[in-house]
């Protein structure tokens, strides 16, 4: 999100320096309207929106980067739920036999490549 907000900034930075003038209503809007079309994104912009002209480039800034990171470690924290749920699940599901049994057909082939009787 850093860097989507970055290019914004640098853009309005060459214009600037090219002599023009553009208001940071003009970039807020840009970045609102960049944003993604979901169902989150859509109450942020709504909530930025609602601020009026308490509005600025470091508030638009700091609450997108806020809402990223929070979303981001939302989405990190679901994804080793699910993954440690898949994994109770295969221990749970798994039949302990057959573990042994692939154990031991692992151990005899081991034997038979060094050329040696396995064991009994």
């Amino acid at each position: 999100m850093s860097d989507h907000i970055g290019s914004f900034l640098n853009l309005k930075c060459h214009i600037t320096e090219a002599g023009h003038k553009l208001e940071d209503i003009l970039i807020i809007y840009a970045i609102l309207h960049s944003l993604p079309h979901s169902n989150i994104w859509d109450v942020v912009k709504r909530n930025l929106l609602d601020k009026g002209k308490g509005l600025t480039l470091d508030v638009l800034t700091a609450e997108l980067i806020s809402v990223y990171d929070y979303s981001e470690h939302d989405h990190l924290a679901d994804k080793k739920d699910k993954k440690a749920k898949s994994d109770q699940i295969a221990l749970f599901t798994k039949p302990s036999s057959s573990l042994n049994d692939s154990r031991k057909r692992g151990k005899k082939a081991k034997h038979l490549d060094k050329g040696k009787k396995p064991r009994t």
